[in-house]
């Protein structure tokens, strides 16, 4: 019997998120969907579903006639997608009012993700949802390459606990 009753198409789409983040996939490859299905003991339909989100997201690409593919992202591509991170993040920073109540977190990006939640603009929700799907793939190389990370995270964080930050 499938699992597709007890696990659902969101699950499904995290699990296949979080497996690509993972770096279980090298960009390019192809995605075998039946595998998949096999491997989470769900419904090839499922899985199709998911991936074609992903799809939507730019994580993974749709190919007539060869099935989903895990998308190759050039060097350009990943500070272009730094780059309008830096953005949004911006613009969240500009409509986040202080709140005492936001608790800060070791992990910038779970920080950014707060921020931007907190200024309830839905525009800003989706396109920081469509980067972080994005980028997942390729922050678990972050800590490596950045050492002074957790210093910058301490001063942002204490800034905006000043209120330092318009």
């Amino acid at each position: 019997m499938k699992r597709s009753n007890l696990m659902g198409y969101t699950e499904v789409y995290v699990a296949l998120g979080t497996s690509l983040a993972n770096g279980q996939m090298k960009p390019g490859e192809r995605i075998n969907t039946a595998a998949l299905a096999k491997k989470m003991d769900v419904s090839t339909t499922l899985v199709w579903e998911a991936l074609a989100q992903l799809a939507g997201r730019d994580v993974v690409e749709k190919r007539k006639g060869e099935g989903f593919h895990f998308v190759r992202l050039s060097g350009s591509a990943i500070a272009d997608l730094y780059r309008i991170h830096g953005f949004v993040i911006d613009l969240a920073l500009e409509r986040w009012v202080p709140m005492t109540s936001l608790r800060m977190n070791r992990d910038p990006w779970i920080m950014f993700d707060k921020i931007v939640t907190r200024t309830s603009d839905a525009g800003l929700l989706g396109i920081a949802r469509y980067l972080n799907d994005r980028m997942r793939m390729f922050r678990r190389y972050e800590r490596k390459l950045v050492d002074g990370l957790p210093s910058i995270t301490s001063e942002l964080t204490e800034a905006l606990k000043a209120g330092k930050i318009e």
